[in-house]
């Protein structure tokens, strides 16, 4: 099965929850879409700089000896 049509099968069965989804490169190279567009390549090379940030991110945060993070959302 091809990368495109298992991207394809993830949007579909998210039952709504997702529009499209982008397959990359972690230096955010466009591997393959759902649907394609012309905005595929930006959003993967977003993706991957949005990856690459909050990755940084938790690796500066867990370095301090954190070993427990707890997120509350409020309703609504």
């Amino acid at each position: 099965m091809s990368s495109e049509l298992v991207l394809g099968e993830i949007v579909k069965k998210s039952l709504g929850e997702l529009e499209r989804a982008i397959l990359a490169t972690p230096d955010g190279v466009l591997l393959a879409a759902s649907n394609p567009s012309d905005i595929d390549n930006i959003v993967a090379a977003l993706g991957a700089a949005v990856v690459a940030g909050v990755g940084d991110a938790f690796k500066q945060y867990f370095s301090t000896g954190v070993r427990n993070v707890v997120t509350e959302l409020e309703d609504g």
